[in-house]
């Protein structure tokens, strides 16, 4: 059993199924069970067989803004829509069902991890299934907040390929961000052992956002640089 503590105290909750992919709950890592333009009854389905508490966020289909589905009990999953509105102050606001006002989306989130909102305060979210895994080639550091540094030799989850050069990904702790498609590959089994037997000399990235073709145009020059030794 695990234990959730809200307002009302501690929670005792069953593990989830293996089976399902339940994520660490970051509110400000919402990205992470975000499944983008899915309608309610695809969410049904992936919240199907899940513990109460059990939630994922995605588009609304209805109107501009998102929903949120919970696994409120056995047999029932409601939806919450979530809209953004523009205050007179002309800052943007979410707005959910019940009418209450958040600043963004963390604090929204993060109000209702101790709160219920019908039955059951937010408890496990399911989390994206990954399209493949990736290992870090080169050292990339990031430059911007939207970024996700990684180690050369790290194992990453690939969870989007929202543009060629520039994938969204996810690593062992479950933080998500934006990576340079040419500094991974896909990983293969021992993938990690070949990394750590290179020269480190021939690793590293300033954090810079270098295209593919700067990329091995560096690695030319080592190249020329260790035939000239």
């Amino acid at each position: 059993m695990t234990h959730h503590y809200t307002q009302f105290g501690i929670i005792e909750q069953p593990q989830q199924n293996s089976s399902h992919n339940i994520v660490p709950f970051d509110p400000y890592n919402w990205e992470n069970f975000f499944f983008g333009l899915i309608d309610r009854n695809d969410a049904e389905a992936l919240l199907k067989g899940t513990e109460v508490g059990t939630f994922l966020m995605r588009e609304s289909t209805s109107e501009e803004g998102y929903s949120l589905s919970v696994k409120e009990t056995n047999d029932r999953v409601n939806h919450y829509l979530i809209k953004r509105e523009q205050q007179e102050d002309g800052k943007q606001r979410f707005v959910i069902s019940n009418n209450v006002v958040f600043v963004d989306i963390p604090s929204l989130l993060s109000h209702y991890k101790l709160r219920k909102l019908d039955s059951t305060p937010l408890i496990f979210p399911l989390g994206r299934p990954s399209i493949e895994k990736v290992i870090g080639r080169f050292k990339f550091e990031g430059e911007r907040i939207s970024d996700l540094p990684f180690d050369r030799g790290e194992i990453l989850e690939v969870l989007s390929k929202p543009e060629e050069r520039w994938w969204m990904a996810s690593n062992c702790l479950g933080n998500t961000g934006l990576i340079p498609a040419n500094y991974v590959k896909i990983y293969e089994e021992g993938d990690e052992i070949s990394l750590q037997n290179l020269s480190s000399k021939s690793s590293g990235s300033t954090g810079k956002r270098y295209s593919a073709n700067s990329v091995e145009s560096n690695n030319n020059v080592n190249e020329q640089q260790q035939s000239n030794k």
